[in-house]
C-alpha cells in the first residue's frame, strides 16, 4: 500500500503541477479515475495545511442520498489519503473539508457497464410519432427578417408555427456564399432567462454552417418567458413544457429542407439542459445525423426513486418537494429522458463528462452514452465542474473540439467563409458497414482509426456488447480480428478505443467506439427485389418490390446530387411482417436533371439497411426553368419546347390555388411581392404534357 501511494503521490504531481500551491484538492491515485467493482480508489487529499480533513464519499455532492462513506483523513508533509471499496457500478465523489474549505474528486467504476433503472414506456416511439402528426397538420408559416449582416454572415430571427397554437422562435445564421451548406441547430442551456442570449453567430462564421438557435420559450426572445418552467404541464406527457422545443427541432428542419442552399445534413448541440435536449430530438428526429453534447441534463430520470443519482433535475424530488403525485410526474418525464431517446441515435456522436459535475450526476451521463450505438466519443473531463466548460468545445482552433469535429463528419464546413486558418479536423472510429453470414460462423472484422485522416496508433479491444451465443476474437485487441460465432442470430459488436494523450496536461482523455450489427444465419428482414427509376412528366417514379418482410417499419427515399450528400424526400410505411410480393411508389415531383436514389429500411427494433443506388437523368429540354428560387418580389419562368398556349397554376403545400393565367410566350414574369412566405409549387401544362417545380417564397 505504502509503495502505491507513494507512486500515486508522484505521478499526481506531474499530472497537476500548477496545483502545487492549491489549498485543498481531491484526485484519485488511477490517473484516468477509473475502476471495476471490488477495486480499491486511493483519494489523494492535496493540502498546504497538515491537520485533520473531514469527508464524506457520495453518489453526487447534490445527492440527497445518505454517505457511502465518512470519516476523517490526516494530512501530513501536504498530503493525505482516502481508501473505499466500490460495490456496484456507478459514479462517486469524495467530499474533504479542511479549516472551513471544501473541494472533491470524483472516480467512475465499471462506467460503460452503467445501464437505465427502469424499462422506457412502451409507447414512446407512437407517443412521438403522434406529436409529429400533429405538427405536420399545420402549415410552417415561417417568418423570416434580416436582423444584420456581415461580409461573412446574414443574421436573421425566424419564428415558425407549432401544434397546439404555439409558435418556435429561433436565431438563423446563413453563410454568404454560393453552394450547399449543413445546418447547426442550438438548444439552450437551463436559467431563469428571459429570452435568448446568444445566436450562436460563430458556428456560421467560423464553422460553415447554417446555425439555428432555438427559444426554450414559444415567445418571442424580446418577451420574458416564465422564469422556473421545469414543472409546467408535468401532468401528462402532450402537455409538458419541453414538448414544444422538441418540435421546434422537427419544424426546424422542414424549414431547413426548402432552402436551395441547405446540403441535408442536419447536426444538433448543446451544454447541459441543451445537451440533454439534443440527445433527445437525436433519438425522435432520425433527419439528425451528428450529435454534439457537454455535459447533459435530463439523464435518467426514475433513478432517484431506487435511490440511485438522477441527472438534474432530479424530477422525484421535485415533485416531493412540491407535494406532487411522484409516479405520475415520472410517467410523463421518462417520455423526455435523454437515456431513452440515445438509444434511437444511429448518427456520429460527441459527448463530454465532467468528473466533478455538481449539477448533471456523471454516472447519469455515461448511462445516456452507453445506449448510443453508432460512431461515438466520449471527453472524460476530470479536473472539471459543470461550469467549466472545456476549451475543445468552444475554441475554433482546438485539435479536438467542436470545429473539428465538424469538419471530420460535416466535409462541406471546410468552406466557412471565415479566412483563418482551419483547425485539425477531429478523430474517427469506423467499424463498416453491418454484415450477414449465411454459410459460415465466422467473419473477419477491420476497425479504422485516424485523426487527421491518417491512421492513429491506440489501445483497442473488441467485445460483445448484445447477442445469445458466445463470441471468440482471434485477436481482441487488435483493428483486424476474426470473430467465431457459437449460435445463430444478430449480434452487436463493438470496437472501443483509447486517447490518454491529453491526460497529462489537461486531465482528460477521449474514449471512442463503435457499433455493427453481425446476423448469423438469418432471415434477411428486407428482401428487395428490384429497385428502378424513370422519368415522368410529374417528374421521377421510383418503384420497388420486395418478396419478403419482418419486423419492417419503414423505407425512407434519399436522393443525393452526387451520390455523396443525401437528403431525405418522404417515406412508405412497410408492411410489417410479410412474404408475398408487394410493390411501392413514390414520385420525386422536384426532380434534379441528375439525381441518385437510394431507400432505407428502417426495423422496428431500430436497425436499418441501404438499398443499391440507381442514377436517373432526365431530358434537359424536357423541364421548366423557375429564378430566383427562393423568390422575393418576381418570379421568371422560362419555358422550352411546349407547345403553347399553356396554363401557369401556382399552389401552396395544402394545395389551395395561389395563382392561375394562361400564356402564350416562353418567358413570362409573376408578381410575388404579396405572396405568403413558405414553399409552393408551380405547374405548367397544355393539353399534352405537365411540368412542376418546387419554389420558396421568401
Amino acid at each position: 500500500m505504502i509503495n502505491k501511494c507513494l507512486f500515486s503521490l508522484i505521478f499526481f504531481l506531474f499530472l497537476f503541477p500548477n496545483l502545487v500551491f492549491s489549498q485543498l484538492f481531491v484526485s484519485t491515485d488511477q490517473p484516468t479515475g477509473r475502476y471495476t467493482v471490488g477495486d480499491t480508489i486511493f483519494f489523494i487529499v492535496k493540502s498546504d495545511i497538515d491537520t485533520i480533513a473531514t469527508f464524506s464519499i457520495k453518489y453526487g455532492i447534490t445527492s440527497d442520498l445518505p454517505s457511502l462513506s465518512t470519516g476523517t483523513c490526516q494530512v501530513k508533509n501536504g498530503y493525505g489519503f482516502i481508501t473505499y471499496i466500490p460495490e456496484s457500478v456507478g459514479f462517486v465523489q469524495c467530499v474533504v473539508t479542511q479549516n472551513g474549505q471544501t473541494n472533491y474528486g470524483g472516480a467512475a467504476i465499471d462506467p460503460f457497464l452503467i445501464q437505465p433503472t427502469e424499462s422506457e414506456p412502451a409507447d414512446f416511439d407512437s407517443f412521438w410519432a403522434a406529436q409529429k402528426t400533429l405538427l405536420a397538420a399545420v402549415p410552417m408559416n415561417v417568418n423570416v427578417q434580416v436582423r444584420d449582416s456581415s461580409a461573412t454572415v446574414i443574421r436573421y430571427a425566424i419564428d415558425m408555427a407549432l401544434s397546439d397554437g404555439k409558435r418556435a422562435y429561433g436565431y438563423l445564421n446563413v453563410p454568404r456564399g454560393q453552394g450547399y451548406y449543413p445546418a447547426l441547430i442550438s438548444l439552450p442551456a437551463f436559467g431563469n432567462i428571459e429570452n435568448m442570449l446568444d445566436d450562436h453567430v460563430q458556428y456560421s462564421e467560423r464553422g460553415g454552417v447554417i446555425s439555428v438557435f432555438l427559444s426554450i420559450h414559444a415567445n418571442l426572445p424580446s418577451q420574458a418567458g416564465p422564469h422556473n418552467y421545469l414543472m409546467i404541464g408535468v401532468d401528462e406527457p402532450a402537455t409538458y413544457y419541453y414538448k414544444h422545443i422538441m418540435l421546434a427541432v422537427i419544424r426546424t428542419i422542414d424549414y431547413l429542407q426548402t432552402r436551395t442552399d441547405f446540403s441535408g445534413q442536419v447536426g444538433i448541440v448543446g451544454v447541459s439542459q441543451g445537451a440533454g435536449l439534443a440527445i433527445l430530438a437525436a433519438g425522435i428526429e432520425q433527419r439528425i445525423s451528428l450529435l454534439v453534447n457537454a455535459f447533459p441534463a435530463l439523464c435518467g430520470h426514475p433513478n432517484s426513486k431506487y435511490n440511485k443519482p438522477s441527472g438534474f433535475p432530479s424530477y422525484w424530488n421535485l415533485a416531493r418537494g412540491l407535494n406532487l403525485d411522484q409516479n405520475r410526474v415520472l410517467n410523463t418525464v421518462k417520455y423526455y429522458d435523454a437515456v431513452t431517446a440515445a438509444k434511437r441515435f444511429r448518427g456520429v456522436s460527441w459527448t463530454m463528462n465532467a468528473f466533478r459535475d455538481e449539477t448533471c450526476n456523471p454516472a447519469t451521463v455515461y448511462e445516456a452514452f452507453n445506449q448510443l450505438k453508432g460512431q461515438k466519443i466520449i471527453s472524460h473531463c476530470i479536473p472539471n465542474s459543470h461550469t467549466q466548460t472545456p476549451d475543445a468545445f468552444a475554441k475554433p482552433n482546438a485539435p479536438v473540439g467542436l470545429y473539428a469535429f465538424l469538419r471530420q463528419h460535416f466535409p462541406l464546413t471546410k468552406k466557412a467563409p471565415w479566412q483563418w486558418t482551419i483547425p485539425t479536423v477531429g478523430h474517427t472510429i469506423d467499424v463498416g458497414k453491418d454484415i450477414e453470414l449465411t454459410n459460415t460462423s465466422s467473419t473477419t472484422l477491420r476497425g479504422v482509426i485516424e485523426l487527421e485522416y491518417a491512421a492513429v496508433n491506440l489501445p483497442v479491444r473488441w467485445e460483445k456488447v448484445e447477442g445469445e451465443g458466445t463470441v471468440v476474437f482471434s485477436n481482441p485487441e487488435s483493428l483486424t480480428t476474426t470473430a467465431t460465432f457459437s449460435k445463430l442470430g444478430s449480434y452487436r459488436l463493438r470496437l472501443v478505443a483509447e486517447d490518454l494523450s491529453s491526460l497529462s496536461t489537461d486531465g482528460q482523455y477521449l474514449t471512442l467506439a463503435d457499433d455493427l450489427i453481425v446476423k448469423v444465419n438469418t432471415t434477411i428482414p428486407v428482401e428487395l427485389v428490384s429497385f428502378s427509376g424513370k422519368t415522368t412528366e410529374f417528374g421521377n417514379q421510383l418503384t420497388w418490390v420486395t418478396a419478403s418482410e419482418r419486423a419492417h417499419k419503414n423505407f425512407e427515399i434519399q436522393r443525393s446530387e452526387e451520390g455523396k450528400l443525401w437528403k431525405n424526400l418522404g417515406e412508405r410505411v412497410g408492411k410489417g411482417n410479410a412474404v408475398a410480393l408487394n410493390t411501392y411508389e413514390f414520385t420525386d415531383s422536384d426532380p434534379l436533371s441528375k439525381a441518385y436514389y437510394r431507400l432505407k429500411q428502417n426495423d422496428f427494433n431500430g436497425d436499418f439497411q441501404y438499398s443499391k443506388t440507381i442514377f436517373v437523368e432526365r431530358d434537359k429540354d424536357d423541364k421548366i426553368d423557375v429564378f430566383p428560387n427562393p423568390v422575393f418580389d418576381k418570379l421568371t419562368v422560362d419555358v422550352k419546347n411546349l407547345t403553347q398556349p399553356f396554363e401557369v397554376r401556382i399552389f401552396d403545400v395544402l394545395g389551395r390555388t395561389n395563382f392561375v393565367q394562361a400564356y402564350d410566350s416562353q418567358s413570362i414574369s409573376i408578381d410575388t411581392k404579396t405572396w405568403k412566405k413558405g414553399q409552393y409549387m408551380i405547374e405548367v401544362s397544355n393539353k399534352k404534357q405537365t411540368f412542376m417545380k418546387k419554389i420558396v417564397k421568401q
